[in-house]
């Protein structure tokens, strides 16, 4: 009986979390360089946000100069996902690795490449704005501050707002540039103006510095917080991440909080290898961490190593950063490990990647697969894991997932070494691919076919161009058949969202005359739409 009803709690839980999280993830295209190449490692680096996504091939040739890098701009549509735009640079030289790291943020795109014009080749951040019609534009190259070689300036940044912040993680100064102590590492904090130039205000290390630390590896920004890990601060490696907060009307960050594995601080974990920051917390993932810690985790203890977790800090009634969950592999093990070498989150969601080894019947390692995990933030802020994704065809060390990238129900991961194409066929060595998941099922979009609306007419209330009389009861199904297929967006003559529907008897906003801004996106791709006006008149 009591095993009975044991199973019985346990299957109620397991029914609970699928029906909580019952909208899996899909893969609905695999992207290719438009002309593939051995070698070119195309989606290296991938981002996607708000409808739009960067590709980067960090060793990709041009005009001649060997791994240039080239970054292709794609935008969602009713085909999918379309490249319309390359980036490179003009004034690039061999090995410049222009796209190995990305960052989207509104209209900003920032790309990692080689500052050609210092004499120790370091590297530079280059900026670009979206325009009016789409295309990215240039507007600032960010130099690194220090002619230090070697440093990796720049190999990790984020950006939030008005606010960059940039790891160098092999760099050797202190923040007034003096004090050498051999890879420490550091962060440099940019601010954007007016103007929309990003200029440099602080330089940051840690409070209790000390060689090697590597400060810097990963950061992470959001709103007036900023993460970094140092990866090998700590005994042999164990690792720490540092937590700055932004003082009142000051541009001045100051260090808050040094945080550690709260259970377990072992050798060679490398806490802090990823960082990110959101409205529901700090996730610091430890790919190394090993198994010891069965009341924490849940997993039994054990000699296995290496499997890596994902700790998650909240700030309590004080204030202050504490422990808040530890989260694993549902499936870790000697076959499936490195939990936690890649991490991306967008709101409730985390995206982790971990390791899948095959053996052979001789023992010996045969096969070797990417893999990502899901996880969800429930109702009771405690954290689910809820799907694993692969890829339809699993590739042997294609490093599926080495770049993820996720915005509302788009999700991008990159396997920068696959060798086949998007219907998995024609072989080219280390080409390079790139899988976009989503939560519904892609259907081949049809663009909505808008009917025109005659001007709606109403009376003015009270003589002064105002009326509530406007009936939108049918607007929907007089604008497109089959309305329940389709999502309705607003806005007013000024751009400011209306409700979706529009209530049954409108009441203008602005006198005698006003337009009514409508998009009609199709439920299976909300980027292919159609726009129309409506008119109203009193």
């Amino acid at each position: 009986m009591k095993f009975k009803k044991k199973s019985t709690i346990i299957l109620l839980l397991l029914f609970n979390v699928i029906a909580l999280y019952s909208q899996q993830w899909k893969q609905n295209f695999k992207v290719v360089e438009p002309i593939r190449v051995r070698d070119n490692s195309f989606a290296f680096s991938v981002f996607t946000n708000d409808g739009f996504a960067a590709y980067g091939a960090d060793q990709v040739e041009v005009g001649g100069v060997e791994n240039a890098g080239k970054v292709y701009i794609a935008k969602q549509d009713c085909d999918g996902w379309s490249i319309y735009q390359e980036l490179t640079l003009s004034d690039t030289n061999n090995n410049c690795g222009f796209g190995s790291t990305l960052f989207m943020e509104g209209k900003t795109l920032a790309i990692l490449g080689c500052d050609s014009a210092n004499p120790n080749k370091g590297n530079a951040i280059y900026i670009y704005e979206r325009d009016v019609n789409n295309l990215y534009v240039f507007t600032q190259k960010i130099a690194k501050p220090e002619n230090a070689l070697s440093d990796n300036f720049g190999s990790n940044f984020a950006i939030s707002d008005n606010y960059m912040v940039v790891g160098a993680n092999y760099n050797s100064t202190d923040s007034s540039l003096a004090n050498y102590m051999e890879n420490a590492g550091a962060a440099y904090i940019y601010h954007r103006d007016a103007d929309g130039i990003w200029s440099l205000i602080q330089k940051i290390v840690p409070s209790d510095r000390e060689r090697r630390d590597t400060f810097g590896h990963s950061v992470a920004i959001f709103e007036n917080t900023i993460v970094v890990g140092a990866v090998e601060e700590g005994s042999n490696w164990a690792g720490a991440a540092y937590v700055f907060e932004k003082g009142i009307n000051s541009n001045k960050w100051n260090e808050v909080k040094k945080l550690v594995a709260y259970d377990y601080r072992s050798l060679q974990d490398r806490f802090g290898e990823i960082v990110r920051i959101n409205e529901n917390g700090i996730m610091i993932a430890a790919p190394k961490e090993d198994d010891y810690d069965s009341d924490l985790s849940g997993d039994g203890g054990g000699p296995l190593t290496a499997l890596g977790s994902v700790y998650i800090f909240k700030k309590n009634s004080n204030n202050e950063w504490v422990g808040h969950q530890k989260i694993r592999a549902s499936d870790g093990s000697v076959n499936y490990f490195g939990f936690g070498d890649r991490m991306e989150i967008y709101s409730d969601q985390i995206a982790i990647r971990g390791t899948e080894y095959e053996y052979d019947n001789n023992g010996n390692l045969s096969k070797v697969f990417g893999r990502v995990y899901m996880f969800k933030k429930g109702d009771n802020d405690i954290w689910e894991e809820y799907q694993i994704i692969e890829s339809k065809i699993k590739h042997n060390s294609d490093w599926f997932a080495n770049s993820i990238s996720i915005f509302k129900e788009d999700l991008f991961i990159s396997a920068f070494w696959d060798g086949l194409d998007a219907n998995d066929q024609n072989y080219i060595a280390y080409a390079g691919s790139v899988y976009i998941f989503n939560t519904y099922d892609y259907i081949n979009a049809q663009k909505p076919v808008l009917n025109s609306v005659p001007v709606l007419e109403s009376c003015a209330d009270l003589g002064n161009g105002f009326s509530s009389g406007f009936d939108m009861s049918s607007l929907q199904k007089d604008l497109v058949q089959n309305p329940d297929n389709f999502i309705f967006t607003y806005k007013d003559q000024l751009g400011n969202p209306l409700p979706s529907p529009l209530p049954l008897n409108y009441a203008n906003k602005y006198p005698f005359n006003e337009i009514i801004n409508v998009r009609v996106g199709n439920k299976n791709n909300p980027s292919c739409y159609g726009e129309t006006k409506i008119e109203l008149k009193t």
